[in-house]
């Protein structure tokens, strides 16, 4: 296993691709999971029963983990050949765009309320400014919004 990561280049890990019980400490790079097998393997070999459940659990343990880096460094591969285009990078931006407008829009309209409902000139003044501040927010999402759109549209799925 240390001779294939070291062979695959010790990538990142972009997301997360193992249990969070399997490994204790969430590493962006295969070494730091192969160092945590490591470490499951010098744990078992200072027990001194191997009938003990201790030994047993964490030999299952480490049979485990060592079954799921295998599995991630077979599947590398075809991992590096799914890489993201420029298209869906725009794509994506886009929804996340979308999804702030209407955050903001939904913040505009409860200002707008408060405002209606606000007693005192000091309050009316400063949800005033808090709503045109959002407003400015909105104009530039809404802009930034219209750029995805138009990178979305002039791309094409094969463009990288």
């Amino acid at each position: 296993m240390r001779r294939q990561t070291e062979q695959a280049g010790n990538p990142v890990c972009r997301e997360k691709r193992f249990d969070p019980q399997l490994f204790m400490d969430n590493g962006n790079r295969l070494q730091d999971y192969l160092q945590q097998v490591n470490a499951s393997l010098e744990k078992l070999s200072g027990i001194s029963s191997a009938e003990s459940p201790e030994f047993q659990w964490l030999s299952q343990r480490l049979l485990d983990q060592c079954q799921a880096m295998q599995r991630e460094l077979n599947t590398l591969d075809s991992r590096r050949a799914v890489l993201p285009t420029v298209a869906d990078y725009w794509l994506n931006k886009y929804q996340e765009q979308r999804g702030y407008e209407s955050r903001l829009c939904e913040m505009i309209s409860q200002h707008e309320q408060q405002l209606n409902n606000a007693e005192t000139l000091q309050q009316q003044q400063l949800i005033a400014n808090k709503l045109d501040l959002l407003e400015q927010r909105l104009a530039r999402c809404r802009a930034a919004l219209q750029e995805s759109y138009w990178q979305t549209s002039v791309r094409t799925p094969q463009e990288n």
